[in-house]
């Protein structure tokens, strides 16, 4: 990929002022990865990617051409899984919260389904009775991993996982196929707890040794020495997350049981970019501030604690300032609207700031708030001399306001 000002200048002339880049080039690369360092220890594990991390059709399009299943928390993400050319029954359906019309849907699909709680247990045996075919179910089991207590699942250290199990297993219309699981944490002791802790409920039902065991998602992608180091934790690589989880489930004797994983941020985190023109440079008692047309909350959740790679792309033809300690800043204001602390270099009103690893939770999460969202280009690294595309076009203020009545 080019990295110099006069190609970004010209995606800023074509598109405007800020905009995401996506390299599908990168999305290919990670699944590759991903699939390797799993199946050479367990070559039965079962992929599926997480919607909500990034549903950019491009991303979700390379993730089924590679086989992968989608795993969805919402009607809206199911809708998209459907529309990106899923079949109904390469679906999990996963979340805290599903309406009966919702799970009746889904169930009707063929599409499996992650119960979260007693009540959807009880909705799903119900409904049951109405389906034509089995229920396609999994149950989410809730134990400790880490000082919080998780809200999702279902209690696994009370009767409670128990009852739910053994009730389903007593319908005969429907077939749970898998346990599943899955926490914030992402460092390798966790996983490590989450495989021992499956593998001692899985043991405790005998009637479930033909199911899976969904480790969940969660893992760290690719990302720079500079990014890593900011982590307090080490960040594991693909190979050493796979390692410890199939140690931890070969040990208790689960050789030969499938494993379903739920990775999102660990595909796409270091396969986008987004790139923000600077529009002002002020300094303020000794503190220099760069106002960028972008905002943190382009950047994903990561970007409120952590510095993500930078680089500014500025003109040779135009003189630049050195500066130390300064802060880029985003359109908003939120005082505490910070996109990089601390910067030190070259740069000036008119450069192109580019920040790096923001695939993961990024403009999923922006809102329309004070401005619309960014356009989004793909393009392929792979590919020599790849054109850009437009995926998703620049927001409009109409885009938002079409969805307000008439006042």
């Amino acid at each position: 990929m080019p990295r110099n000002h006069e190609w970004f200048a010209a995606l800023t002339n074509r598109h405007g002022s800020s905009y995401y880049l996506l390299d599908v080039a990168k999305v290919k690369a990670n699944i590759a990865h991903f699939e390797s360092a799993f199946l050479s220890r367990r070559p039965n594990t079962i992929f599926s990617y997480s919607y909500k991390t990034n549903y950019i059709p491009q991303v979700c399009k390379a993730i089924r051409a590679a086989g992968w299943l989608a795993e969805v928390v919402s009607e809206m993400e199911f809708d998209f899984a459907l529309n990106f050319g899923n079949e109904a029954e390469r679906i999990i359906v996963n979340g805290p919260i599903k309406s009966r019309q919702q799970l009746e849907r889904y169930l009707k699909a063929g599409s499996i389904v992650h119960l979260d709680s007693a009540q959807e247990v009880r909705d799903v045996l119900e409904i049951s009775e109405l389906l034509e075919k089995k229920a396609r179910v999994g149950v989410r089991c809730n134990f400790s991993c880490g000082e919080a207590v998780s809200r999702f699942g279902i209690d696994a250290e009370s009767d409670e996982l128990a009852a739910c199990i053994q009730s389903l297993l007593d319908h005969g219309n429907v077939e749970i196929v898998g346990l599943h699981c899955h926490f914030p944490n992402r460092d390798l002791a966790s996983y490590k707890v989450r495989a021992e802790s499956m593998a001692k409920i899985f043991c405790d039902f005998p009637a479930l040794q033909s199911c899976y065991i969904d480790i969940g998602g969660g893992f760290f992608g690719n990302m720079p020495e500079s990014l890593a180091n900011q982590f307090a934790d080490e960040v594991p690589t693909f190979d050493q997350y796979a390692e410890a989880i199939s140690t931890v489930l070969d040990h208790t004797g689960l050789v030969d049981v499938p494993i379903l994983l739920e990775p999102g941020s660990a595909i796409v985190a270091d396969s986008m970019q987004f790139a923000a023109q600077i529009q002002s440079v002020k300094e303020i008692r000794g503190k220099t501030f760069a106002t960028v047309a972008g905002s943190r909350f382009n950047l994903g959740s990561f970007a409120s604690k952590l510095n993500l790679p930078l680089t500014i792309f500025g003109s040779s033809e135009n003189p630049r300032t050195s500066r130390a300690d300064a802060d880029i800043v985003g359109f908003t204001c939120i005082e505490g609207d910070v996109l990089f602390r601390g910067f030190e270099g070259e740069f000036d009103v008119g450069d192109i700031a580019v920040f790096d690893n923001v695939g993961s939770y990024s403009y999923v999460f922006k809102p329309p708030f004070i401005r619309p969202n960014s356009p989004i280009l793909v393009y392929d690294s792979s590919v020599e001399s790849s054109d850009v595309a437009v995926s998703k076009r620049r927001e409009l203020p109409e885009d938002i306001l079409a969805t307000f009545e008439e006042f």
